[in-house]
């Protein structure tokens, strides 16, 4: 069973669990030199709207993400969380909730990128964001999105699984600045190192 997941949860096709208890949704900052934890929050305490993936899945996919003065936490469709670096809730947004493909589960992480918090909703229902800078249903080409976006040197890029990268322009419109394909898939999210890209298929 994935981690949370009721012992009497019952299985989806293609290997989903749905599950029936009420999940905690946690932050945690932990001493990196120590281990300690320095504080907790619960997020959120809900039931999940959809299953995940028996083997590899889990309803906290997403990493948090740090400017240095916030911490942002993402769990998708339970809700975006901000603390400042004491624990404090400076704000939260409820996106609703996705609709994923065989219900395998989220997992995308958002991206900080200048004043602005990049976040992936590609799902099975439209597509949307909170307060939208732009809004756009679908980027043309680029479907199944299941890696974070990355942001760079005034870019932003957006991996599909099906090897097309987006690169758009960093700014309160939207743009497509390029777009390249590569001949294989990617689920993980790019690194970017110097002026490097490197992507994992």
């Amino acid at each position: 069973m994935p981690k949370g997941a009721d012992a009497a949860a019952a299985h989806q096709p293609m290997g989903a669990v749905t599950p029936r208890s009420v999940h905690r949704y946690v932050v945690l900052a932990i001493d990196r030199k120590t281990g300690k934890t320095i504080w907790e929050q619960t997020a959120r305490q809900a039931v999940p709207s959809e299953g995940s993936h028996q083997d590899n899945g889990t309803w906290a996919s997403s990493s948090a993400v740090t400017d240095g003065e916030h911490v942002i936490a993402s769990f998708e469709s339970q809700g975006i969380y901000a603390y400042d670096m004491n624990g404090k809730l400076v704000w939260q947004k409820d996106l609703g909730d996705k609709r994923m493909r065989n219900e395998f589960g989220e997992g995308s992480t958002p991206t900080l990128h200048g004043k602005y918090l990049v976040v992936v909703w590609d799902h099975q229902g439209e597509s949307f964001a909170g307060t939208p800078r732009y809004q756009v249903q679908r980027i043309e080409g680029v479907p199944n999105v299941f890696a974070s976006p990355v942001g760079a040197a005034g870019r932003v890029y957006v991996v599909g699984r099906e090897g097309t990268t987006a690169v758009l322009k960093d700014g309160p419109s939207f743009e497509v600045i390029a777009t390249n394909t590569l001949d294989d898939h990617f689920d993980a999210s790019p690194a970017l190192v110097d002026r490097e890209m490197s992507c994992g298929g």
